[in-house]
């Protein structure tokens, strides 16, 4: 839970000229140890790093934000679109919940919603989909 992450922003001048502003690794940290904002230890539930975060919807690009990084963002933020990652210890069995977010899952092996259904992403990505007729659907076996 303790796997830094890159993040590269990019921006625009005025003239439209794109150009590298920040190129740095985030550490996850620890939200319940606020404001220090730890690592996360053997008994924390998770790791954290907020990647980004805006005012409004559509995001305004010519607006400067702090960075979000180390901050308390709320889980369903209101506000406008944020974009933080979650890393959640291997053999856990993870937490789903009902908010105004948009959540997205990067890598979930065998991961069950509340509602019964079984997702299967294998070791190196490929999602198996589950046909109507119910099997799991592995596009090698055509």
């Amino acid at each position: 839970m303790d796997t830094p992450i890159r993040r590269v922003i990019a921006e625009h001048d005025t003239k439209g000229n794109a150009s590298f502003v920040s190129d740095e690794w985030l550490t996850p940290y620890d939200p319940t140890t606020a404001p220090e904002f730890t690592t996360p230890g053997p008994s924390a539930g998770f790791g954290v790093v907020q990647i980004h975060r805006s005012r409004g919807f559509p995001a305004d690009n010519m607006r400067p934000l702090p960075d979000p990084h180390k901050t308390l963002v709320p889980l369903a933020d209101t506000k406008g679109p944020s974009c933080r990652i979650l890393d959640l210890p291997p053999a856990e069995s993870g937490w789903m919940h009902r908010t105004l977010s948009l959540d997205y899952f990067v890598v979930i092996w065998d991961c069950g919603n509340d509602y019964g259904r079984q997702e299967i992403i294998t070791e190196d990505g490929v999602r198996l989909e589950k046909t109507p007729a119910g099997p799991i659907y592995d596009p090698e076996e055509e």
